[in-house]
């Protein structure tokens, strides 16, 4: 049997110092200096060039992360521009001719190989699969064709239709890098025209 110890009694409680690292915000984290320091900072310096604080929810430094987009877009295998869509990464803007990337490179006094440029691929529709969509809905081992099969047949046209005219919904920057010079652009300018003057 367990010894009767009264609240009022000495043997309850006894006050004790503790000693101990106290974030800013006021929380207690014992020995560990590291955790309550992370908990009250709201910036650090940065760990790959040791130069610049930045807050603390990033891994480095903005000079730092603008190098390492820089790293990556070069690391991109190169294309070379046939009149396809274009993304800046450098501008974060989307081209879809020639004379966009003309006037926008004027109007900003860039050139357009200053401009980090990535040839877009189409974002096509993908075809509707109602089973799949169901799949937490549907009785096990049963389809949309054996529920409803007007809808599922409706379906079917639809799928149909998307196969057929692969409709493009956006446009995002691909796998290519890039490089636009004057005579690209003048060769597409001049193809543009032709285009629409047939």
């Amino acid at each position: 049997m367990n010894e009767k110890i009264l609240y009022s009694s000495p043997e309850a409680a006894e006050r004790k110092e503790v000693t101990g690292w106290v974030s800013a915000d006021g929380r207690f984290y014992g020995d560990n200096e590291h955790l309550a320091r992370w908990a009250g900072c709201t910036h650090i310096l940065c760990r790959e060039c040791g130069k610049h604080e930045h807050e603390k929810s990033w891994t480095c430094c903005e000079t730092c992360r603008d190098k390492h987009v820089i790293e990556r877009y070069n690391a991109k295998p190169f294309k070379a521009w046939d009149g396809e869509r274009l993304f800046s990464y450098s501008h974060e803007r989307y081209f879809f001719d020639e004379q966009e990337l003309i006037d926008f490179a004027l109007e900003h006094n860039v050139l357009p190989g200053e401009m980090r440029l990535a040839i877009c691929e189409p974002d096509i529709l993908k075809m509707v699969d109602f089973d799949d969509i169901l799949v937490d809905r549907l009785p096990e081992d049963l389809y949309l064709s054996d529920i409803a099969p007007e809808l599922a047949e409706a379906v079917a046209k639809v799928n149909d239709i998307i196969q057929q005219t692969k409709p493009v919904l956006a446009w995002n920057p691909g796998k290519y890098r890039t490089t636009v010079t004057a005579a690209a652009l003048i060769a597409a300018k001049t193809a543009n025209r032709k285009d629409t003057a047939a």
